[in-house]
Formats: structure tokens, C-alpha cells, sequence
């Protein structure tokens, strides 16, 4: 599934009940038509955090395929018993999978992301070079 900025911009924004009705058909038969209609309605969401993490376009499509993925993983794991809406639920995971890839492109040695954020506060609290100084 490729979809433009522009598609994503012109798709119609959903009400609640027909987010769920989608989301039910996706996650009880798989249905490609729902998940697609779904994704397109929310796609904007991950432009919004494809462009504002990267300026560099090639980079920006990268994060924008993370996003649809994240948005996917989103529905899946959609509790329908809840009140809240998909967009709410879906914006954490699209940002997760875009930051993390952001990451993952622009890391010289690829790490797995848990390892790489406990390396990250280890580096940040170790002081033995300060003495050095």
C-alpha cells in the first residue's frame, strides 16, 4: 500500500462509529478493504511525525513506511471496549515506530532499541572521565 501526502491530506477524517465498525472487520476477518480505509483516514498522523523528524526526503519515506506499520500494529491491538478514540490510541505507536527508526537510520552501529537506551543513561551517568578532565 503506497499512499501520498496528498491522498493522506484529502482522505476524509472518520467518525468514531465507523472507526469502529472498521476496526471490528479488520481485526475479526483481516479485511484488507478496512484496514486500508483505516490507514488512509489516520495516514496523516504519520506524516506529521515523518516531517518532523527528518528534513531529508529519502529519510522522510522511510519514517513514513514505520508509521503505516506502526499504525497497523495499532490496529491490531485496538481495545474496542474502550472510549477513546483510534487516533488517540494510534499516535503513540506512530510516533514509537518513527522515532525508532529515525534512530535506526542514523545510528553508525545498529543496536536493539532496549539496549540502546539503557547504553544511552549509562554513558549519560558515568563519571569516571570527568575526573580526567
Amino acid at each position: 500500500m503506497t499512499i501520498s501526502y496528498a491522498a493522506a491530506r484529502n482522505a476524509p477524517l472518520l467518525a468514531m462509529e465507523d472507526e469502529r465498525v472498521l476496526l471490528k472487520h479488520w481485526q475479526v476477518s483481516k479485511d484488507q478493504c478496512a484496514l486500508e480505509s483505516l490507514v488512509l483516514s489516520h495516514a496523516r498522523i504519520v506524516f506529521y511525525w515523518a516531517r518532523k523528524l527528518s528534513d531529508d526526503q529519502t529519510e522522510r519515506e522511510d519514517l513514513v513506511s514505520e508509521g503505516i506499520l506502526g499504525l497497523i500494529h495499532a490496529a491490531d491491538l485496538f481495545d474496542l471496549d474502550r472510549d477513546v478514540r483510534f487516533s488517540t490510541y494510534a499516535r503513540w505507536w506512530v510516533k514509537n515506530a518513527t522515532m525508532t527508526a529515525r534512530d535506526q537510520l542514523r545510528a553508525v552501529v545498529e543496536t536493539p532499541a532496549g539496549i540502546q537506551n539503557s547504553t544511552q543513561h549509562s554513558i549519560d551517568d558515568d563519571d569516571s572521565f570527568a575526573s580526567l578532565a
